[in-house]
């Protein structure tokens, strides 16, 4: 079985990296408002940038938004295929559900 890859450590953008890097500060001070803000312009910068929607994801949750974290959540699905066993549980644990990654369809 091949190892799992990684998520997206960069996204080729220095802006959207910087962006995604200091709402990664945000995040962990609980400044959850500033870091989706920085997270959104981030995505909207690299729409393929796994790692900002991961986080995306994990900042709409706790700020209690759980259809916007399903919508980063699927998102990752999209844009990194390699990450369904990291991202289901996420979405089924909002009260999503989201077919297998074996039924063809997201």
């Amino acid at each position: 079985m091949p190892a799992p890859t990684r998520l997206t450590p960069s996204s080729g953008d220095p802006i959207a990296d910087q962006r995604y890097l200091r709402a990664r500060d945000h995040a962990e001070a609980g400044d959850l408002t500033a870091a989706h803000e920085l997270l959104r312009q981030a995505v909207e910068r690299a729409p393929h940038f796994s790692s900002a929607w991961f986080l995306l994801g994990n900042v709409r949750d706790r700020l209690h938004d759980r259809p916007g974290a399903v919508a980063a959540y699927r998102k990752v699905l999209e844009v990194d295929r390699g990450h369904s066993h990291a991202i289901r549980p996420r979405i089924d644990l909002s009260g999503s559900r989201i077919p297998s990654p074996h039924s063809g369809r997201t």
